[in-house]
């Protein structure tokens, strides 16, 4: 009695109705798209005082700098487009790890995202409260 094996296809293809084959989601790229997802709050918040000290050191306009208020346009327009290219970035960076299955650095980014807004709506509830 001889015994008659039939050879799987070999074109590389899952069977029918079978999962797809894991996808590793483990790894630098992973790492650095999380940790690139949790960055634009404090490189907004970092660029905002490294140009806060830098106009009130050298004081080109010759303000009152002891006042907290000295240069804060500038101040904020800094940490505004810093935190606008980081998040965007990320975002391009996440979703391309997402389409790999990885769903952490979106996770990530939303919470920032959602962190950031509860910040700006604290805060200007906070100062028209302040304002009467």
């Amino acid at each position: 009695m001889t015994e008659t094996h039939v050879a799987a296809p070999s074109t590389g293809d899952a069977p029918s109705g079978s999962a797809p084959p894991p996808t590793d989601t483990r790894g630098p790229s992973s790492f650095a798209a999380s940790a690139l997802a949790t960055l634009p709050l404090p490189i907004a918040w970092i660029g905002g005082q490294l140009v806060a000290g830098i106009l009130k050191g050298s004081n080109p306009d010759n303000v009152d700098v002891t006042q907290g208020l000295a240069y804060l346009r500038p101040i904020l327009i800094t940490a505004g487009v810093l935190f606008a290219i980081v998040w965007v970035l990320a975002l391009v960076v996440a979703l391309g790890r997402r389409r790999r299955g990885d769903t952490l650095p979106v996770k990530l980014l939303a919470l920032h995202t959602v962190v950031a807004v509860a910040l700006l709506l604290s805060n200007a509830y906070a100062d028209r409260a302040a304002n009467g």
